[in-house]
Order: C-alpha cells, then structure tokens, then sequence
C-alpha cells in the first residue's frame, strides 16, 4: 500500500484516540490522560491530512515539524 493511501489508516487511528479521550472524559478519567490522546487524534488526523494530499511526513511527535515539511 502506498503512502498516500494510508492516510485511512491515520484517520481510523485518530477517532480511535477520540474515542479514548472521551470515555476517560465521560467516567471522569485523569486530564493528562485525555490530553494525551487529544494529542495523539491531532498528531494521527494531521499526518493523514499531509498524506492525502502526497506531502511526505516525518518520524516526529512535533505538530509544527511536521507543518515545515508541508510548506
């Protein structure tokens, strides 16, 4: 599978952490945790965004590295 047709698989991956978030939130979860896969759904939804759009994305946990490789 190529890289531009993995982007589903980041956006699956990303409501999946969503989902995560939300439970913890709806039962009353630690705020680091839910932050965290905030995080992890935003990082996961903007790798597939550059993906979908054939912009190469980096081995980074950084939003704003992975936006300089997008400009």
């Amino acid at each position: 599978m190529s890289d531009s047709s993995r982007y589903r698989d980041w956006i699956q991956n990303a409501f999946k952490d969503l989902k995560a978030a939300r439970i913890l939130l709806d039962h009353e979860g630690d705020f680091n945790i839910i932050a965290f896969h905030a995080h992890q759904a935003i990082e996961k939804g903007f790798k597939a965004y550059l993906l979908y759009y054939r912009q190469p994305i980096h081995s980074t946990h950084s939003l704003f590295c992975g936006g300089k490789a997008s400009t």
